[in-house]
This record gives C-alpha cells, sequence and structure tokens, in this order.
C-alpha cells in the first residue's frame, strides 16, 4: 500500500490514506515475515505522525520474545530497546516530538555498541558505548510496523506511519 515499499500482512489495522497506513493504538500493526537477519550497519527507518505514543517499529523474532529490537516513540524521547538471550538494553534519546507533526526518523545501528537517531535526516544524536548485541542467524526475521511482538497493547502506535523501511546499510 501506499507509504510502504514492501508486501506486509494488516492486523486490525484502521485504514490506508496517500500518507501512509493509519494506527488507533489498539491492536493493529503490519508486518512482514522472512526479512534478513540485520548486519552490522543496519537502520530502521520510517516517517510518523502520532497522536500519542507508541512503538513505531521493530525487528523481532518469529518465534519467541528472546530477540528483538525494537523504537518506541513519546512525546519527549525517542526509546530504541534490544533484547538478546543476554538481556535486555534500552537507550534513551531526548528528542521532543509533537502530536499532528510529520517527522523522518532512522535509528542507525552502527555496530554492536553504538546507535545513531537522525531526524528529519540529520544526526540528531550518535550514542556509543552501549551495551553489546549481536544478533545472528535468523534471530530476527520479522519486521513490525506500528507495534512490538510480545509487549502489552499499550505500546501500540497511534497515528499515521508511512515510508518504514528496515534494511542492511
Amino acid at each position: 500500500y501506499e507509504g510502504i515499499d514492501v508486501p506486509y500482512s494488516a492486523q486490525n489495522l484502521v485504514g490506508y490514506s496517500n500518507d501512509g497506513a493509519k494506527f488507533d493504538g489498539v491492536g493493529d500493526y503490519v508486518y512482514r515475515f522472512d526479512v534478513d537477519s540485520p548486519s552490522y550497519p543496519f537502520s530502521l527507518k520510517c516517517q510518523f505522525n502520532r497522536n500519542t505514543s507508541g512503538h513505531v517499529l521493530s525487528i523481532s523474532s518469529d518465534t519467541s520474545a528472546t530477540f528483538y529490537m525494537a523504537v518506541r516513540v513519546v512525546s519527549t524521547k525517542v526509546f530504541v530497546t534490544r533484547r538478546d538471550s543476554g538481556g535486555t538494553y534500552s537507550t534513551a534519546f531526548d528528542f521532543v516530538s509533537d502530536q499532528n507533526v510529520w517527522y523522518d526518523l532512522e535509528v542507525v545501528f552502527v555496530s554492536e555498541t553504538e546507535i545513531s537517531l537522525y531526524i528529519d535526516g540529520e544526526l540528531f544524536e550518535a550514542k556509543t558505548g552501549q551495551d553489546s548485541y549481536t544478533p545472528t542467524g535468523s534471530q530476527l526475521d520479522v519486521f513490525l510496523v506500528g507495534n512490538t511482538r510480545y509487549v502489552s497493547g499499550t505500546d501500540y502506535f497511534d497515528g499515521i506511519i508511512a515510508a518504514a523501511e528496515y534494511k542492511n546499510n
């Protein structure tokens, strides 16, 4: 559909517009199976226009909550959460996003210990020295837009997401 470049399956989606996929924050998301497992550097990218907060993008394992990477936007922060068999690691960027305003967001996983946040095509902040995280094999093979797997319903996105992309750089 318009705004997202690869074929997806929808779950309880509110609808589509020329701007992208509309989410109401209640059990709706789109997903694609069989994506390539990430290798550094790789990125999660989208344009979003939020009504409230919630997960924007994630890649996760198909069968368990053991492995995932997720990007969550709230009014004053962007959280990047990574989980592997060693634990859960969260990195927070102090970014204020207004409701009903479009933003171009890209999170680049530069290495096992470095994450960069780009807003509207400009480097907002790079954080190094993060806890090491190494996705390997087929641990991450589902790309989700509007939610991350295995979390409560409060983490669904409410707003519009367009141009969602996951890519090995």
